[in-house]
């Protein structure tokens, strides 16, 4: 199936707040990796060799629980109207992860 079939094919799965399991049964059938999370509704994807990528996306109800599977220490708690986050966790000098939240 061509990326651009698939893109089509994943905006049109309904994803409703608390309500993810199809998306995220359709995302485990097409990439092709073990996740490195997964609690039926969030799916953590790590590329470990190489320089490390990772990409997430999810619902208020889903990030936090996206952000504990990286480590990450900080409390995220978001409403359901909560639609301008953007989450970046990297690697701090200690190799701990460092969580910056920036608003658009």
């Amino acid at each position: 199936m061509a990326l651009a079939d698939r893109a089509l094919a994943l905006v049109n799965i309904p994803s409703e707040s608390r309500n993810e399991a199809a998306l995220t049964a359709y995302i485990e059938g097409a990439v092709p990796l073990e996740p490195a999370f997964s609690d039926g509704e969030s799916l953590l994807y790590a590329k470990r060799s190489g320089k490390p990528l990772v990409l997430l996306a999810g619902h208020s109800d889903t990030v936090p629980a996206l952000l504990r599977a990286l480590h990450v220490t900080d409390t995220v708690t978001l409403s359901d109207d909560d639609y301008d986050n953007l989450f970046i966790v990297v690697a701090g000098k200690d190799g701990r992860p460092v969580l910056l939240r920036l608003k658009y």
